[in-house]
């Protein structure tokens, strides 16, 4: 691999230990119970100098400490809770199961799901993207960006990227309107909330957007209708070029 590749990698891998991990558990302190309870949570340091291994793969166990404090009387308890294990990071790759994987391009990948958290130095609140990869490069992303916004966006190799708010994505895919897409995510997330709470227009309307923003125009034409174009959606985002449904799938 080549080497400034690697030290690339090496140091995000650096930042996910010292600085992204201990942020998202520090980032689960709460209070519960209307006030009654509250809870504190940090990692323990990782010793990259102390290796374990299981099942023929090296890796380095994170762990939190949470403090449960009661408001009132001032009681608490501490306990430890062991979260996940993160491979270690050689110069080969990760030693998995007794082989060494590398980080790959995204047209090497498997297609399937990632997802990464970015905090920008200057931004106060992170960005997290959960990727859907599919083959030749295809690509759509749900982002929570630093604004707080929600949105999907789009790449293939046909056309340029481009992007839609998360609630007139749902909306066009399924054909539901905000109260009923609510009533499935739930309302309680005020993020979720606002995010079926614009008036987007008609979903006829949301159809062919996002059919503008996931085909190429020829394509587009071709459809002629809205029911045509809401197929043709569905059958792109439910299909194996994302992720594999098993036997009897296409």
């Amino acid at each position: 691999m080549d080497k400034g590749i690697t030290n690339l990698q090496r140091s995000k891998y650096e930042t996910l230990l010292k600085e992204r991990l201990p942020e998202l558990i520090a980032g689960a302190s709460c209070t519960m119970e209307d006030g009654l309870y509250s809870l504190k949570c940090s990692m323990f340091p990782v010793n990259t100098s102390l290796i374990h291994t299981r099942d023929n793969t090296d890796y380095y166990p994170v762990r939190a400490i949470c403090d449960l404090t009661n408001c009132s009387s001032g009681e608490s308890v501490s306990f430890n809770l062991d979260l996940i294990h993160v491979p270690v990071f050689y110069e080969l790759g990760f030693r998995i199961r007794n082989n060494y994987m590398q980080m790959l391009d995204k047209y090497e990948r498997a297609p399937g799901w990632y997802f990464t958290y970015n905090q920008k130095k200057n931004s106060k609140y992170p960005e997290i993207a959960a990727k859907a990869l599919g083959t030749y490069g295809r690509t759509f992303t749900f982002i929570f960006d630093n604004r707080l916004c929600s949105y999907v966006a789009f790449k293939n190799a046909k056309t340029q990227r481009d992007s839609m708010k998360a609630g007139a994505f749902f909306r066009a895919l399924t054909g539901m309107g905000n109260s009923e897409l609510l009533s499935i995510f739930g309302s309680s997330n005020p993020y979720v909330a606002a995010a079926f709470s614009d008036n987007y227009g008609t979903n006829d309307d949301l159809v062919m957007e996002l059919a503008r923003i996931m085909f190429p125009p020829d394509r587009v034409k071709a459809l002629g209708t809205v029911a045509m174009a809401a197929r043709e959606i569905k059958q792109s985002i439910y299909s194996q070029a994302y992720v594999d449904r098993g036997d009897g799938s296409t």
